[in-house]
């Protein structure tokens, strides 16, 4: 499944190019891919970098989902 960025996160800063492929790098690797983003429905809360550095490094992506209407 496909995830989008939820537009609460663009009120978080963005890594840098250099933290960016050092996360992607050590994805690749095998290690920070058992910290979980959290995503609600199809977007994703908390994990963004985390979420592109799995998909561009094709390694797995773990999350937390919420259901949609947590309320029921």
């Amino acid at each position: 499944m496909k995830y989008k960025v939820h537009p609460y996160c663009e009120f978080l800063p963005k890594m840098t190019d250099a933290e960016f492929s050092d996360l992607a790098a050590s994805m690749k690797s095998g290690g920070g891919n058992e910290v979980p983003a959290i995503a609600w429905g199809n977007e994703i809360l908390d994990g963004r970098s985390r979420y592109e550095a799995s998909e561009q490094e094709g390694t797995k992506f773990y999350k937390v989902k919420f259901p949609q209407d947590h309320r029921q």
